[in-house]
């Protein structure tokens, strides 16, 4: 089943509260992903990381750097850290 992203919002610094089309909700900590540096060390500026937006048809997470590098998350594979942080807490 292909996810679909509805709303994307930075809940907390290098958080992001987001909703998929089937309802499911939940929250993605990126600090992490950040720290590995790398190509996502960019998003560890905190005005690039706030303009966060939401890719064609509800598909990806993506963010445009100053150079117009898209840096992206697909919506499956945000679904499933979300899945995976909510099982871990239970």
């Amino acid at each position: 089943m292909m996810r679909v992203l509805t709303k994307a919002r930075m809940s907390t610094p290098y958080r992001v509260a987001l909703e998929w089309a089937d309802g499911m909700k939940g929250d993605v900590d990126f600090g992490p992903i950040i720290a590995r540096g790398g190509v996502f060390a960019s998003l560890g500026d905190p005005t690039l990381f706030a303009a966060l937006a939401i890719g064609d048809r509800g598909r990806s997470l993506v963010w445009v750097d100053d150079n117009g590098d898209q840096i992206d998350f697909c919506a499956d594979a945000l679904w499933q850290m979300t899945m995976d942080a909510k099982q871990a807490a239970e």
